[in-house]
């Protein structure tokens, strides 16, 4: 009829082909999986899965936790939902396939095509070219966190090769802003050394704790804002230097205008993994 939206019977789930037609014919609608909630409900489903609701203590387990779908877990277990009608276009950008067929050039980031190479696409995160001379219909994606070559009917394969290999993110954003890792080294005997670029959100600062091993060397790059080590405060600028060893508390504030940039480097025992293991 004319209403925004309508009461949600029931979900069903990846019907065969007969069974979407029929559900078409009875005015059903293709779930495209936007939600909106109520945080005291997600709250709930979590206390009815036995989930703590503390930040840390979640974490903590959060390896161990199976992976579940939300459609099964939380949307098809809702007693009373809605749906709003969508009438416009919507694609399942959910392969390399769909997603090149949305760019609106065949070279995202640095790099260049050239040769016999229809329907080859690059998509670069990486400051370093990418040429692809030659090689039809691949996808050639790189980013911090890897580099894929493959062809685009053969890119999806890339979920079962990772699925079973622990990885750690080289990229993150969080409640202060974001980070790159730009190199890491662990050794067995000596320190390790890891380099890592902070953008600090303008008005915005790292959270304030102690490393328990090795150094910490903090270089500002661009921006301006205040550094605070063991309570004294030190304006921050491009160019700043900060020696911040063992025990010492330390947090970095972005002035209210402009974003921070810093390069962080860490010497010590274990530090590349307790790093890679506060920011998961």
């Amino acid at each position: 009829g004319n209403i925004s939206y309508a009461s949600v019977a029931r979900f069903t789930e990846k019907p065969d082909r007969l069974g979407a037609q029929q559900l078409i014919s009875q005015g059903a609608l293709w779930n495209c999986g936007i939600y909106a909630f109520k945080l005291r409900y997600m709250l709930a489903c979590m206390e009815r899965s036995d989930l703590p609701l503390n930040d840390k203590a979640l974490c903590a387990m959060y390896d161990s936790l199976p992976v579940r779908s939300f459609d099964e877990e939380i949307a098809e277990r809702a007693e009373r939902a809605v749906v709003l009608p969508y009438e416009g276009e919507w694609r399942d950008i959910g392969s390399w396939q769909a997603l090149t067929e949305q760019l609106g050039n065949r070279v995202i980031g640095r790099g260049q095509i050239s040769g016999p190479a229809h329907g080859t696409h690059i998509v670069n995160e990486l400051p370093y070219p990418l040429h692809v001379i030659g090689v039809e219909d691949i996808i050639a994606a790189a980013s911090p966190d890897g580099i894929l070559i493959a062809t685009k009917s053969h890119a999806h394969a890339i979920k079962e090769k990772l699925g079973t290999l622990q990885l750690r993110p080289m990229h993150g954003e969080t409640s202060w802003g974001s980070y790159r890792v730009l190199d890491e080294y662990v050794h067995r005997s000596l320190n390790d050394i890891l380099a890592i670029r902070l953008t600090v959100l303008p008005d915005h600062r790292l959270n304030g704790h102690c490393h328990g091993s090795g150094l910490k060397v903090w270089t500002i790059v661009s921006g301006r804002g205040e550094v605070m080590l063991n309570g004294e405060r030190f304006a921050a600028a491009s160019g700043s230097v900060f020696r911040i060893p063992v025990d010492m508390y330390h947090t970095i504030r972005a002035d209210l205008d402009t974003p921070l940039e810093l390069i962080e480097v860490r010497l010590g025992e274990s530090l590349v993994s307790a790093f890679f293991k506060s920011e998961a």
